[in-house]
């Protein structure tokens, strides 16, 4: 009832979809299958570096409920005694959180900024459980999706991991 609540009051929740390389709809993990119920949760998946080609993590969890994945290996975090590179959806779901809130910023609530984020993907991308409608986050066509610019197709870097 949290998740519903929150969502009734033009909150939104953004939820790891976890690391145990299983699909979502044979295995449920919650609380992020509760999405399929709450338009207003965000279901996160771990995409690799652009270094790497970008692709789903091989340790990520997906399925119907998960639409977006972000960055989740080798992600340098604070760590007990100082920082560590890390992996997990647990790593994901924070860059997503942000983009988010950067979304609310503009006057955005709930279901508006789902919507921001979901449509302002990137295309699908490559995933051994042949989900084509996981791209990963976009953070700046959110923004312009939420200012209701056309968006552009995401550039590429000549410089990737800057």
């Amino acid at each position: 009832n949290a998740f519903k609540n929150a969502a009734a009051a033009n909150h939104v929740a953004v939820v790891a979809a976890g690391n145990d390389a299983s699909t979502l709809d044979q295995v449920p993990m919650y609380p992020c299958c509760f999405a399929e119920d709450i338009p207003s949760m965000l279901c996160i998946a771990a995409s690799t570096s652009a270094t790497k080609g970008i692709k789903l993590a091989y340790f990520s969890n997906a399925g119907p409920v998960t639409k977006i994945a972000a960055p989740g290996l080798d992600i340098n975090s604070t760590y007990p005694g100082g920082y560590a590179s890390l992996r997990g959806t647990s790593m994901s779901t924070p860059t997503v959180a942000g983009a988010a809130a950067l979304v609310a910023t503009l006057g955005l609530e709930g279901q508006e900024i789902t919507d921001a984020i979901v449509q302002s993907r990137t295309a699908g991308i490559p995933n051994k459980f042949n989900l084509t409608h996981i791209g990963e986050l976009d953070a700046l066509n959110a923004v312009h999706v939420a200012l209701g610019q056309p968006t552009s197709p995401p550039r590429t870097s000549k410089h990737p991991g800057r």
